[in-house]
């Protein structure tokens, strides 16, 4: 994805997602191996191979894996030897085996904007969980209240210790609300030590789901849903939640 690939070297820095000890617990009640589509740089891959789960994951972004593989080529061997990754496409993916958990972590699922492509990536993760494996479906929740469009925001400021480099990030939303599109675009302006501001434009469209609609949509791809969480301390989702969450089971 190219704009993945032009945001992948601020990425970590701008994404600390505090999500890490909810998808442990995850692997610590249901099991392993697990499956991340759309892995990323593999920040969750390396928490969980740590923690001596066999994981694997995919994504669309070169920039990104190889930011991933270079990370884990700096792991112990034991390490390295739990994490396979790979480049892989959520709507046609093929891991040759099956796994007992996995995830569209973050945004991930968003990226499919079609009601086509949403049951496709359903159905290829359905052939790659085991019978009773659970899958874990998190998105934004949309705030129409909070976010007002375009409105251009200022993000924050950060330090690339490896590049030295400085980025002054802004953002906007525009909204699209007759397909359910949040079209995101993120200025990241970085300067270095010539003192020249080089402008990059990272452009995402996001497709929203509200609970009921992802409720069905997982149903009618084979899984059960079993709970709906707003936050990674599991609270319910509400107006304010920064997240909804959706545990669901493979059926049978």
């Amino acid at each position: 994805m190219q704009s993945y690939d032009v945001y992948a070297p601020w990425y970590d820095i701008q994404n600390d997602m505090e999500d890490v000890d909810f998808y442990l617990e995850m692997l610590q009640t249901y099991g392993g191996p697990t499956l991340d589509a759309g892995c990323g740089t593999g920040r969750l891959l390396l928490a969980f191979a740590r923690e001596g789960y066999d994981c694997a994951g995919f994504d669309p972004s070169q920039e990104m894996l190889t930011i991933a593989r270079r990370k884990f080529a700096a792991e112990p061997p034991e390490i390295q030897a739990r994490i396979e990754v790979s480049y892989g496409d959520m709507r046609e993916f093929a891991m040759g085996r099956r796994f007992r958990t996995a995830m569209f972590g973050c945004n991930t699922f968003q990226h499919l904007l079609t009601n086509e492509e949403q049951n496709q990536a359903l159905q290829c993760m359905f052939q790659h969980l085991e019978d009773d494996g659970r899958l874990f479906l998190q998105t934004t929740n949309i705030k129409f209240h909070e976010n007002e469009p375009d409105v251009l925001y200022h993000r924050g400021r950060e330090f690339h210790s490896e590049t030295k480099e400085w980025v002054d990030s802004f953002y906007s939303y525009h909204y699209f609300q007759h397909v359910q599109i949040q079209q995101f675009t993120l200025f990241l302006d970085v300067s270095g030590e010539d003192g020249l501001v080089r402008r990059k434009q990272v452009v995402l469209n996001l497709r929203w789901l509200f609970p009921p609609e992802l409720e069905r949509l997982l149903t009618a791809n084979g899984f059960e849903l079993e709970a709906l969480y707003g936050d990674f301390a599991k609270g319910p989702v509400t107006r304010d939640s920064p997240w909804i969450i959706a545990q669901a089971r493979k059926r049978a």
